[in-house]
């Protein structure tokens, strides 16, 4: 029963974590087009709303997953990696355990500057450029995050 659960429960993860990606490329999108109509703002928000709330998934699949990496036997994940390839543990997973942490966080600071500055966000280009810029590093951030999880997993698959 175990191993179906935790399959569903890392696909999500992978598509949450793809879909914050998206999600996050098109709030760039969006802030650099310019000046904003208020339909555009209207967007904006609702696309900064299922931001914090596919990062919040993200953590959170992947936390489901993790304790079936973390289990004491001898073929867990954690202890393959640990016999084959200690430095893919000790870099990669120990490294995302806690950067990873951060996601949720920084999509909540960015949803919240869209929706504290309102209609400052149509027109102020500086206020847009900062937006755009912590979105982008974001996205940079979450693909680094990705490939410390990724490379691990290709040495001992999860499940």
């Amino acid at each position: 029963m175990i191993q179906p659960f935790l399959e569903v429960v890392l696909f999500l993860h992978g598509l949450f974590a793809t879909f914050s990606v998206v999600i996050a490329v098109v709030i760039a999108a969006i802030i650099s087009r310019g000046s904003l109509s208020d339909r555009s703002l209207r967007g904006l928000k609702v696309f900064a709303i299922l931001f914090v709330a596919l990062s919040l998934a993200v953590n959170l699949t992947g936390a489901s997953g993790y304790i079936f990496y973390r289990l004491p036997s001898a073929d867990s994940p954690r202890s393959l990696i640990l016999k084959t390839a200690p430095f893919a543990h000790e870099i990669f997973f120990e490294t995302m355990e806690y950067v990873a942490l951060i996601g949720p966080i920084w999509s909540t600071v960015i949803a919240w500057t869209i929706f504290h500055h309102g209609e400052r966000t149509t027109v102020d280009p500086e206020l847009r450029r900062m937006i755009l810029l912590f979105t982008i590093l974001f996205v940079a951030w979450m693909i680094a995050v990705a490939y410390t999880g990724l490379i691990p997993t290709m040495i001992a698959p999860v499940g």
